[in-house]
């Protein structure tokens, strides 16, 4: 079957799949759409852009330190 899908992440942190019909200007009705595109908010992904971030340049490690909560910092020996 032939879907147009939008992934969505809930509180949980858990991933939706919701299926929804798309009509073009030149149908009478919706048609199902067979390339699946998959949407996400770019604020849902802070995950993978703060590991980019890191990966990407030494001084966004140090940013990153500095806004993680003194609790939740491991303790250094």
């Amino acid at each position: 079957m032939l879907r147009f899908g939008e992934l969505a992440r809930n509180d949980f942190r858990l991933v939706i799949f919701e299926t929804q019909t798309m009509q073009e200007r030149n149908q009478s009705r919706a048609a199902f759409i067979d390339a699946a595109k998959f949407l996400l908010a770019k604020s849902a992904d802070l995950a993978r852009r703060a590991a980019a971030l890191l990966r990407a340049k030494p001084s966004g490690r140090l940013l990153a330190r500095r806004s993680e909560s003194p609790h939740r910092r491991p303790r250094r020996n």
